[in-house]
């Protein structure tokens, strides 16, 4: 298994601004803070210990993989739309057969010179539409983007009983109800 430190890995174990689009800031907050008040000096040191950077061979491909771009690997965006030419010069930067990321919570397989750019999606709080758990297998040097159903209510009745603000909770439900980003009426005024 690759693990790379992401933007909210890096939040909570050093203390630190997330970098999150505005959207989705107040949540990154409020979890946190929470995080800090449950999570024991080895846990939080489990989640800083991975660099934000990886690069190995797997089944003879080379792999660089990051939590958000080449370019700045915790904190750009480069969701499926991303202009070709910002592509291009992402995949430059990468001396690799495969370029993993996943900031941006959507999965995408697309091969841009000669480079196989893989967003995986995300475990949690997934942004493209299916409230399913999205990863990346690499097996035989071949990469398939895979998706698993869980007990999405299971996890939203969880969320609900944490002592975070009764806003807060249900914005964080129904992304993952929902995999999208919550309605203005649930946002914070």
């Amino acid at each position: 298994m690759l693990r790379v430190r992401g933007n909210h890995d890096n939040a909570v174990a050093f203390r630190m601004d997330c970098g999150c689009g505005e959207a989705f800031r107040h949540l990154s907050v409020a979890t946190r803070e929470y995080m800090w008040q449950v999570l024991r000096p080895e846990h939080l040191a489990w989640l800083g210990e991975p660099e934000p950077l990886l690069e190995t061979i797997i089944d003879g491909r080379r792999i660089y993989a990051v939590h958000a771009a080449p370019s700045d690997p915790l904190f750009k965006y480069l969701p499926p739309d991303t202009p070709e030419a910002q592509l291009h010069q992402e995949a430059a930067l990468a001396d690799a057969d495969i370029i993993l990321m996943g900031h941006t919570h959507k999965p995408f397989l697309m091969e841009v010179d000669g480079k196989l750019l893989v967003n995986v999606g995300s475990v949690g709080q997934p942004r493209d539409g299916v409230p399913e758990v999205s990863y990346a297998v690499i097996e035989d040097g071949r990469v398939e983007l895979r998706r698993v159903a869980y007990d999405v209510e299971r996890a939203a009745a969880r969320i609900r009983a944490l002592p975070l603000d009764e806003l807060v909770c249900e914005q964080l439900v129904y992304i993952l109800e929902h995999a999208s980003a919550p309605p203005k009426q649930l946002e914070n005024n």
